[in-house]
């Protein structure tokens, strides 16, 4: 029987061989309303579905690559495999992910000469104007930066910021332009010189989510940005962007029959999603099967196969 049920288990997976692999999640409008969607790739095509209404995902246990698609046993946070992490398109990415010029060996310096010797790359993505932003998730804190404009939208970093989950966060520019490498070596002063941190795990965001007993107003959030430009004064309040009421509520009843709490459960790396999508907020994600909640961290299936048992 155990036998059988290894067959059955090595045959379903090698039907995944080849279908569509979950890349990322981003947070676009659809109809009005911040809707999450994830990111797919098979083979050259390319898309994005809404994560929305009720879903019943078959997702596979293997890894699949999200730069050569092939089935790996290891991959890196950003999900790829060992050897794809060499390729120079990698590098100069891992450059925007960790640090300007890391990747190759040396510290890069985009206005002036490009080490990866791309001028294309460096143009789009290491010259152009860089904003430092400071989120929250309840009273929890984290600095971050990104693109000033990105593809169309010269607000581009509002989408950037909206996949972080936050309940609201304050923009700032340089008044001097930064460009990659000056946003992350301002990035790290300005976040050492206040002890608030680069990056918030699912669980710091869940647990501040979930017990949201205080959280920071506007009148808080301004005087944040009065202490920051004191202390860097080439640093310049932007935008404050207040997300609290925005983000995408599907079931109609959720507001009124859902109490969230520390003791609904967290489903890590699924073979299965089943039920309805409650909230989505960032990585976090809320579903509802058979009246039983539990939560999921979207992060969690990037480089799965999937299929829809639906279809």
């Amino acid at each position: 029987m155990l036998l059988t049920t290894e067959l059955n288990e090595s045959f379903q997976e090698s039907l995944f061989i080849g279908s569509w692999i979950i890349t990322k999640f981003q947070y676009h409008y659809w109809n009005g309303i911040i809707t999450p969607f994830l990111s797919i790739k098979q083979r050259d095509s390319y898309c994005y579905f809404p994560f929305i209404g009720p879903k019943h995902l078959i997702l596979s246990k293997t890894l699949f690559c999200t730069s050569c698609f092939q089935p790996k046993s290891e991959t890196n946070w950003i999900g790829w495999c060992t050897s794809c992490q060499t390729k120079k398109s990698n590098l100069q990415f891992s450059c925007i992910l960790t640090r300007a010029g890391d990747p190759f060996g040396d510290v890069c310096n985009p206005s002036k000469y490009a080490l990866c010797q791309d001028e294309e790359f460096c143009r789009k993505f290491c010259q152009p104007e860089y904003v430092i932003y400071l989120g929250h998730v309840g009273t929890s804190l984290k600095f971050g930066i990104t693109r000033l404009h990105l593809g169309h939208y010269s607000k581009g970093y509002y989408f950037r910021i909206l996949d972080q989950g936050f309940d609201s966060a304050l923009v700032f520019r340089g008044l001097d332009p930064l460009n990659l490498a000056s946003a992350q070596n301002l990035e790290d002063t300005v976040a050492h010189y206040f002890n608030i941190p680069l990056s918030l795990t699912f669980d710091n965001k869940l647990q501040a989510f979930t017990n949201q007993k205080s959280v920071l107003d506007t009148e808080a959030l301004h005087e944040i940005a009065s202490i920051i430009e004191d202390a860097f004064p080439d640093l310049a309040l932007f935008d404050l962007l207040n997300f609290t009421s925005d983000y995408w509520w599907f079931h109609p009843l959720f507001k009124q029959n859902v109490q969230l709490s520390e003791n609904i459960s967290v489903k890590r790396y699924p073979s299965v999603i089943a039920g309805e999508i409650l909230l989505a907020k960032g990585q976090l994600a809320l579903i509802s099967c058979c009246d039983v909640l539990y939560w999921i961290n979207l992060y969690d299936l990037q480089g799965r196969s999937y299929y829809q048992w639906e279809d």
